[in-house]
């Protein structure tokens, strides 16, 4: 119930970015093992993410074991930035089966 997406929204860059080729946002207060999937408010499938497997252990050092938090690069499942506008992710608990859904922005 705690998951948080930050910055919400997404002003174009993130304080914490190191440049401007380093977008991300960052989910927080993940369970050990679940399943993120962004989605555009038309329902598309933006990317799906696995913590702690698809930690950017560069750009954070969480490595394999999720410390409830891990960054997107805000990339699509092909590669591409993500467009301005509303999202939608879903948190699948992998181990627990439970679910929660949330939504943040993206100002470009």
């Amino acid at each position: 119930e705690d998951i948080q997406v930050f910055p919400n929204p997404y002003f174009g860059t993130n304080e914490a970015e190191r440049d401007f080729f380093a977008q991300f946002v960052t989910f927080s207060n993940l369970p050990e093992k679940c399943t993120i999937r962004v989605f555009t408010v038309s329902g598309m499938l933006v990317r799906e993410l696995h913590a702690p497997e698809d930690a950017l252990t560069s750009a954070s050092g969480f490595g394999q074991t999720n410390t409830g938090a891990m960054h997107w690069d805000m990339l699509t499942s092909e590669g591409l930035e993500v467009a301005a506008g509303m999202y939608f992710y879903h948190v699948k608990d992998d181990m627990t089966g439970e679910e929660i859904v949330g939504k943040f922005a993206v100002i470009k």
